[in-house]
């Protein structure tokens, strides 16, 4: 890592353009100290906020108040990094000295300080020195990957002590920084060029000065290399080496202040470097967009990889059972609770396609004595995935494809749903939706079921599949909301919603490179967001634990079929645990109780399909560590 600095006095920043504010819902408990004074220089006190969640998890983030390179206290906003409270991260919202007074390699020496500030005082505020990241948005995106690029340790003989630890961060996330001035918007064009263009209003930070011994005043630089050096110093991307800190990048590819080809420049030279990397591109957006704030629990996702010491979690596999082998094919399950007894649904047939499938409702009490209750049919139908919910008004309800077959060849299907008071008597199939659509699950929130058709009417227009997303006030009315735009053939999703409300979305796949994508949206759920799982999934279910912790199954695709279960975030999922399982294999439904995570599934590895149950520990959340947040500021 190189460990540059640059000691000229100079002057600084801007306001951030295009950042709009978005609607909180309840803000997690946290302690806020305020005006902690990090820094003196030339008479001005530097400070920072320290905000402490009610549950800390022991690491740092370090939030960049800064736009343009202005930077001020009433930049200070809570909703801007309640994320990362939600997570457990104590956050540093950090003011540095501002433009026009300051230039940038001024304010990048504040940087290194408040970060220096915020390790030496680690113990005082209870976390850990060695789990720290940054983040921040332009101006502040560009501090962040300074201080991520070219933080380090100072100098040994310095006479404060702050000043001779280390100011190297764990983890960078942040949007739409510049990253290359001796190349901006494409190579070989300055950033003095784009002064005079897109940047003129941030003059000030460029001024860069040096001190006159003769005269004792401050001057500014002519000298067109000596500027351009200067240049070359405060861009990230010259202090790129292989130890840098783990980066992620979200940025708009309509940003015409800071052009999408800074982050690409930045992303490549890390890759290069080996350096763990991720740009986000935001489709048609430009230098913010609206509920901008919203994207910000991707980087707490991506901190949780990096700094919250969940690194490895390994689940481990407690006990596995066949519950059912009766039916010549058993598959596609879900699982469920309700009204204090286990439920198990799955499709029993003669093929795994065509002919008229059944539904089969199994049931337990104690999770290891299970026996028939229920089996749904319509003649000459092919009932299929079936998944359980519960209805607001306390019926367990049941949705499903209905599916005709001519041999092996699908010539028609509609969703099917069916209600029942307890498991065991359930009303006639009804059709909902339109001939050609596949509700594939439904998620009560708020009073409301929500899910995802593919195919349908809409596909057979466009000559291929699409994804829409539909409520219902009592899952049998559905009106539709929006289309989700979902390139390679998206077909099966499940919905959940997380505790602030989001909902999320993971979606299969089955063209491109089949990963599964990752989507998240807020009320009125038209505006969505996408990220590639990085794995490919079969028949998708994932839950939210209590803790907040997500964990995805389905199938995984690798020599062999397989029914696995891993992590989840809002950007990847990782399939850790691979369940006995092989062949025609997976479609798993997910239950949290006592403490373990309920796995039913189907498998073809002993020979036929069979109902299967696993019961799984999941890793525990790492705690906090350090000690507790001092009353008063130091």
């Amino acid at each position: 890592m190189r460990n540059t600095r640059i000691r000229i006095p100079l002057v600084i920043l801007a306001t951030l353009a295009g950042a709009a504010a978005s609607a909180a819902a309840e803000l997690p408990k946290f302690t806020r100290t305020e005006d902690v004074i990090y820094h003196r220089k030339h008479g001005t006190a530097l400070t920072l906020d320290v905000f402490t969640p009610a549950e800390p998890n022991g690491a740092a983030v370090v939030f960049v108040v800064s736009g343009g390179w202005f930077s001020g206290h009433q930049g200070i906003d809570v909703e801007r990094f309640v994320a990362f409270l939600r997570h457990g991260y104590t956050v540093f919202p950090v003011v540095h000295g501002s433009q026009p007074k300051f230039t940038i390699p001024e304010i990048v020496e504040d940087m290194h300080r408040a970060v220096r500030f915020i390790r030496y005082n680690a113990d005082r505020y209870g976390i850990d020195p060695d789990r720290i990241g940054i983040t921040g948005g332009s101006a502040g995106g560009h501090l962040s990957l300074m201080i991520g690029m070219a933080g380090g340790p100072g100098p040994a003989d310095a006479k404060d002590p702050i000043d001779r630890v280390s100011s190297q961060v764990q983890a960078v996330a942040c949007f739409f920084p510049p990253s290359d001035f001796i190349n901006y918007g494409e190579d070989g064009r300055d950033v003095f060029t784009a002064l005079s263009e897109e940047l003129k209003a941030f003059k000030a930070p460029f001024d860069f000065t040096e001190y006159n011994t003769e005269t004792r005043q401050l001057v500014l630089i002519g000298d067109v290399d000596r500027r351009r050096e200067i240049a070359r110093q405060i861009s990230p991307v010259s202090h790129v080496t292989p130890d840098d800190a783990p980066t992620m990048i979200l940025h708009g590819d309509a940003d015409k202040l800071v052009p999408i080809q800074q982050a690409h420049v930045m992303i490549t030279a890390l890759e290069k470097a080996g350096v763990p990397a991720k740009l986000i591109i935001k489709q048609q957006a430009g230098h913010g967009w609206p509920n901008w704030i919203d994207d910000i629990s991707v980087f707490a996702d991506w901190f949780d990889e990096h700094l919250a010491g969940r690194s490895a979690p390994v689940p481990e596999l407690v006990s596995v059972q066949k519950i059912w082998d009766l039916g010549p094919h058993n598959a596609f399950t879900d699982l469920i609770r309700f009204k204090d007894a286990w439920f198990c649904t799955f499709r029993e047939g003669e093929h795994h396609v065509g002919g008229n499938g059944a539904l089969r409702v199994l049931t337990s009490k104690d999770g290891e004595q299970w026996t028939s209750a229920a089996l749904l049919t319509e003649d000459g139908i092919d009932l299929r995935d079936p998944k359980l919910s519960i209805t607001p008004n306390g019926l367990l309800m049941m949705t499903a494809g209905g599916s005709v077959y001519e041999g092996k060849k699908l010539v028609g299907r509609q969703p099917r749903v069916a209600f029942s008071t307890d498991g065991l008597d359930w009303t006639p199939t009804q059709r909902v939706l339109a001939e050609g659509d596949w509700l594939w699950r439904v998620t009560w929130h708020e009073g409301k079921a929500y899910g995802v058709s593919y195919g349908g009417p809409r596909a057979t227009a466009t000559g291929g599949w699409q994804l829409s997303l539909w409520t219902s006030p009592d899952g049998m009315q559905y009106e539709r909301i929006t289309a989700l735009e979902v390139p390679d053939s998206p077909n099966e999703t499940t919905l959940r919603f997380m505790p602030d409300g989001t909902m999320m979305a993971l979606v299969r796949r089955e063209a491109g490179d089949r990963h599964a994508w990752i989507g998240t949206s807020r009320k009125p759920f038209t505006e969505w967001t996408w990220h590639g799982a990085g794995h490919p999934i079969g028949g998708p279910d994932f839950i939210v634990l209590p803790d907040g912790a997500m964990w995805a199954a389905g199938r995984n695709y690798g020599d062999k079929h397989t029914t696995a279960l891993g992590p989840l975030s809002r950007t990847a999922y990782e399939p850790l645990l691979t369940l006995p399982s092989g062949g025609d294999c997976s479609y798993p439904g997910l239950v949290w109780h006592d403490d373990l995570l309920w796995v039913s599934y189907y498998s073809s590895h002993e020979g036929k399909t069979n109902i299967y149950l696993a019961k799984v520990r999941l890793p525990a959340r790492r705690k906090a560590v350090g000690t507790t947040r001092p009353t008063t500021a130091p």
